[in-house]
């Protein structure tokens, strides 16, 4: 993988994948800052068409509350990139990192988020289609208890362009998306609607209660089975599960706001207020306050405090660096990039800042707090 792209941007590392590419971080040369890059090579297939509707869709959304700022879509060198600023965790890894369990405070939390983003994305005519917990993002910084809905490769319209009306109802589609967290009626092949992004919510809400679904295992206990075979078990699951059951040991709202989004009609308007409503008084009648602090707050503060120090080193590095070649005369037969100059003059990093210790790291926090 090249190191460098459209002369603007270097490559780090390889941070993630997701639908029709490879995330990487990066730095953009021209302002400094740290950026994440999604990147698929250009051919002549739906690939690139579908990064290409994705910048799109990111334009459209214009860095709203919640969805991330395009900064750039390039080429170089038969490579597309979407570059986008850059996020913390997903929700899956702070939700295995919490031993699979989320507190219903921090749920219910999250529940309002999602509700919010996916009312801003129905706004504009455009449906997900695989909303699942690697696609909800943690923000940075001051944004730290934002949550942001990424990757929009499967993302479609559910309005027509030229008419902005409700697409009509149709089957026999084939399936797509994350099948842990997909729609019924998607596995059925129904064309998908705004239902179908409320479903994969409830879903996702269940799974950080109860930290597990029935059908979840259905990939991993038959390895040998084809994705089309696969999903097909899964929705015998779904069928047949219980929900009642299954929401037994969580506040009712959950089952409540499940069975109300599997029961909207094709074309119908989700009632999204109603929805974050009915969250909101069961937060206020468990007596919690609204501060903003989830399971993994202080874990993120103490993160971001050891991101800033590295980056502080770094630049300090790069600093010293460039002193040391701009003091001394460029050698004969040497420029003053030369590698073998740069070995010459190559100045040791400074020494670590000394560590913290999370405890402290969450006094400071709560103080500031």
């Amino acid at each position: 993988m090249k190191t460098k792209f459209a002369n603007r941007f270097d490559i780090i590392q390889l941070i993630g994948g997701g639908s029709f590419g490879q995330i990487y971080n990066g730095i953009d040369m021209k302002t400094g800052e740290e950026v994440a890059m999604k990147i698929e090579p250009v051919v002549n297939n739906t690939r690139s068409i579908q990064l290409c509707n994705e910048a799109k869709i990111y334009r459209i959304l214009d860095g709203a509350l919640g969805f991330p700022k395009l900064k750039e879509f390039a080429t170089d060198e038969g490579l597309n990139a979407l570059v986008m600023e850059i996020l913390g965790d997903s929700l899956y890894s702070l939700f295995k990192k919490s031993n699979f369990k989320f507190s219903l405070k921090t749920v219910l939390m999250i529940a309002e988020q999602l509700i919010s983003r996916v009312q801003f994305l129905h706004s504009k005519g455009i449906i997900h289609n695989d909303i699942k917990p690697g696609n909800l993002i943690t923000g940075i910084g001051k944004n730290s208890n934002i949550i942001y809905l990424i990757d929009f490769g499967l993302a479609t319209k559910f309005r027509g362009f030229y008419n902005n009306q409700h697409i009509d109802y149709s089957d026999g589609h084939k399936f797509f998306g994350t099948p842990e967290f997909a729609s019924i009626n998607s596995y059925k092949g129904v064309a998908r609607s705004r239902r179908d992004d409320l479903e994969s919510i409830a879903y996702i809400l269940i799974y950080f209660l109860t930290g597990s679904l029935p059908w979840e295992k259905v990939a991993s206990c038959s390895p040998n089975l084809s994705e089309q075979e696969i999903s097909t078990q899964i929705l015998k699951v779904k069928e047949n599960t219980n929900f009642k059951e299954l929401c037994q040991n969580i506040p009712e709202e959950f089952l409540q706001f499940l069975l109300s989004v599997k029961a909207l009609e094709f074309n119908e308007e989700p009632d999204y207020n109603m929805y974050k409503s009915m969250f909101r008084k069961l937060f206020i009648k468990k007596g919690y306050v609204f501060d903003e602090k989830y399971d993994w707050t202080i874990d993120s503060a103490f993160a971001l405090f050891q991101h800033r120090n590295k980056n502080r080193n770094q630049k300090q590095l790069q600093k010293n660096k460039a002193s040391a070649l701009s003091a001394r005369p460029p050698m004969i037969g040497f420029t003053a990039s030369s590698p073998m100059l740069k070995m010459i003059f190559k100045k040791k990093p400074p020494e670590r800042a000394p560590s913290i210790s999370k405890e402290k790291v969450r006094l400071r926090f709560s103080f500031n707090h």
